[in-house]
């Protein structure tokens, strides 16, 4: 006589059997894919000497060499030959604008008001600020690598993307003003 195992038992064992399998599989896949808990992204870390430096301004691109030292942001541009050579250096009272030989020194305030060297040197002193800056949500296609900030200076909203492992800047965007300012490393 033959003794067949209960249909239901053996279709239970099964079920269960598959159910552990893809469960299995898909704690791998998640695992394997970087899609867990990911860690609070590292505050911005405003080092951007040596990187390259692209200006989107109001439709037009711009090249600028930017360096970002405690009291003194250097502002170089390099392109489009209409501004290639220009050099704005602000210190805490003082605006050198450098052309070739040519220097013209005045206190900041005498500036055009939120002209764009000047914008790029507040949004640059007031975001190395730590209490300045306020989280915000990357956009989904960005958020593995990216972390978003957002800040005020002088009444100019801007955002900060930077990588949320290291904390290096990757761009800056100051939507009133339709400026977008990418960094990236020098190839």
């Amino acid at each position: 006589m033959c003794v067949c195992p209960d249909n239901n038992l053996s279709k239970a064992v099964i079920f269960i059997r598959k159910t552990f399998a893809a469960a299995l599989s898909l704690l791998t896949a998640l695992s394997l894919s970087g899609c867990g808990i990911t860690p609070p992204p590292q505050n911005p870390v405003f080092d951007i000497s040596g990187k390259e430096c692209v200006i989107e301004y109001a439709g037009k691109e711009y090249h600028a060499g930017i360096t970002n030292a405690p009291g003194i942001t250097s502002v170089s541009f390099e392109d489009p030959p209409s501004v290639a050579g220009f050099v704005y250096t602000f210190k805490p009272d003082e605006c050198n604008i450098t052309f070739g030989d040519l220097t013209f020194s005045a206190a900041p305030s005498r500036l055009c008001s939120n002209a764009l060297p000047q914008l790029i040197n507040d949004i640059l002193k007031d975001a190395a600020s730590p209490e300045a800056l306020t989280p915000e949500s990357a956009p989904a296609s960005e958020q593995a690598q990216a972390a978003r900030w957002s800040g005020s200076v002088s009444g100019v909203r801007y955002t900060v993307d930077s990588d949320r492992i290291t904390g290096e800047i990757l761009t800056v965007v100051i939507k009133d003003r339709d400026t977008r300012i990418i960094f990236s490393d020098k190839e």
